[in-house]
């Protein structure tokens, strides 16, 4: 395994998604901020989510100044997969892109938060693994998996079947089913048992070339070659083609029957899939200490930004009176062992992975936002283990 699995690993947190069903959630606490009532001492600046102007007039249509993020009810599509029974247009993704820089993560992913601009914090991420010492193509790397077979993504577009441009979106885990894909439109890939396959998102879609779906927070799941699986919930997801005409893909992001192009995929980690038991840490100290354990440039590298190198944050629980070089701190081992508690308090790492958007107007950032885009995507038989 090699650096480029280092930058793999980063890039693909916002990968080969399964996607869970749509849902509109609400504070139901009774006089708490966000149960939909102004009560006692909140106001418009400190619970902005039940005192400011409600921009829903819940007319049942997504009226101007309304949109899926500020005013669900009326905007967000609703759908019922398991009783559509429309057409199904299956896709197997033939190539991705995950941004590098700042400014391609502007150009690739989703309005999490519905400030009209791209939401997509990946991209500042690589860009500072990249000026630390990290080297290699990013999308080479990807996409070379995808060639081979060993990072396949299927997604299948179903109609409602009442003619209203209703459709549920799904993406799915596939494996190879009797040969390696050859991306020209014919082939076969299986889904294995293991795959969800009753989760979605709901969307709108007239055959083409406008998909757009309602947010939702969703499973994510993908395989990570020699490690394993993955799966956190990412929030506020979509999948939709480009809608801004100063966007750089605008005149080449399309859905039809036959080819999905430049197709925007986004979403947001909360804190708790972040750092949380079972989160994207503790899954990522597994993948360092393996790419550590193989020794050479790379484990320097790794040592160097995380070993021993802990510092006192004290908005992240269990960092609070953490010192450098003692207990899960230290940098005794040999070779070097970089702990959960090394990466959650390093400071480097704290940063790239801090939440960027705010999706409950409560004024604090509380979502990281990470969006790719699926350059091409070609039909395809799905196989059902």
């Amino acid at each position: 395994m090699n650096r480029n699995r280092t930058f793999l690993f980063i890039a693909l947190l916002a990968g080969v998604f399964a996607l869970g069903t749509a849902a509109c959630s609400d504070d139901d606490t009774p006089g708490s901020c966000g149960d939909g009532v102004c009560n006692g001492s909140e106001t418009e600046t400190s619970c902005p989510a039940d005192c400011a102007e409600d921009p829903c007039n819940y007319d049942g249509f997504c009226d101007p100044g309304e949109n899926v993020a500020n005013c669900c009810d009326d905007c967000c599509t609703q759908c019922d997969m398991p009783n559509m029974t429309g057409a199904s247009h299956d896709f197997v993704v033939s190539e991705m892109f995950m941004p590098t820089t700042s400014q391609e993560a502007g150009d690739n992913g989703v309005d999490i938060d519905g400030d009209g601009d791209v939401d997509n914090k990946l991209g500042q991420i690589i860009q500072l693994l990249v000026s630390n010492g990290m080297d290699g193509d990013l999308n080479e790397s990807l996409n070379g998996e995808i060639t081979e077979g060993s990072l396949l993504l299927a997604t299948r577009v179903v109609e409602s079947g009442n003619s209203d441009g209703i459709v549920a979106v799904q993406v799915l885990q596939a494996d190879i089913y009797d040969a390696t894909p050859m991306f020209e439109g014919n082939d076969s890939v299986l889904i294995p048992s293991t795959s969800p396959t009753n989760l979605y998102l709901c969307g709108d879609w007239d055959g083409g070339p406008g998909l757009e779906t309602s947010p939702s927070d969703i499973t994510l799941a993908f395989p990570l070659p020699e490690i394993g699986l993955l799966e956190v919930t990412l929030s506020n997801a979509q999948i939709r083609t480009v809608t801004d005409p100063d966007n750089p893909h605008y005149d080449t992001s399309s859905v039809t029957s036959s080819l999905m192009t430049d197709v925007m995929i986004g979403g947001g980690l909360s804190e708790e899939e972040i750092y949380g038991s079972g989160g994207l840490i503790e899954f990522l100290a597994d993948f360092i200490n393996d790419l550590v354990a193989e020794g050479g440039s790379t484990a320097d590298t790794i040592a160097d930004l995380f070993d021993g190198n802990c510092v006192v944050l004290d908005d992240v629980a269990g960092c609070e009176t953490i010192v450098a070089g003692e207990g899960e701190c230290d940098d005794l081992a040999d070779p070097p062992v970089i702990t959960a508690t090394e990466l959650k308090c390093n400071a480097l790492l704290n940063s790239a992975l801090a939440p960027d958007v705010d999706v409950d107007g409560d004024g604090e950032d509380d979502l990281l936002s990470l969006g790719l885009r699926v350059v091409s995507a070609v039909p395809v038989t799905l196989e059902y283990e």
